[in-house]
């Protein structure tokens, strides 16, 4: 009947798939799936629990870094979810460097930072918390 291939503890599960997938993704809330056979939600990173408690937190502290704009998507989320990243997702957003992203990618990203939040204010904040706010010159210049 298929049941057996979500079975959590087998190796070779969809749901074993699912966790090796999503340990790429960037934070917990963007690692839940969608089981479309049974309806329900896979949640191996307990993203759920995160959104609940209006926590941040990476998936992988190995995978993270592979894509520096996640220093600003997790600026954007904070501002969206009024969400805080925990002091692990905080250390490793300081240490991302934008210099190689394409600058459409960071414009992109800076866009949605200002647009999809009802205060844009709470991703500039924490930028600024992390001593981050260089990545966006111009607005570091009118701090002070």
């Amino acid at each position: 009947d298929g049941a057996d291939a979500y079975h959590r503890d087998r190796p070779d599960s969809l749901a074993a798939a699912f966790r090796a997938a999503a340990r790429h993704r960037d934070l917990r809330i963007n690692a839940i799936g969608w089981d479309p056979l049974s309806g329900g939600l896979i949640d191996p990173f307990e993203g759920l629990a995160d959104l609940a408690a209006k926590r941040l937190r990476a998936v992988d502290p190995e995978t993270f870094p592979a894509d520096p704009l996640r220093l600003l998507r997790v600026a954007r989320f904070a501002a969206v979810l009024e969400a805080d990243p925990d002091e692990e997702l905080g250390a490793l957003c300081r240490g991302l460097e934008l210099g190689r992203v394409a600058f459409e990618r960071v414009g992109g990203e800076l866009r949605r930072m200002l647009v999809d939040p009802v205060r844009p204010s709470r991703g500039f904040a924490l930028l600024a918390e992390l001593e981050r706010l260089d990545v966006l010159a111009p607005i570091a210049r009118l701090v002070g």
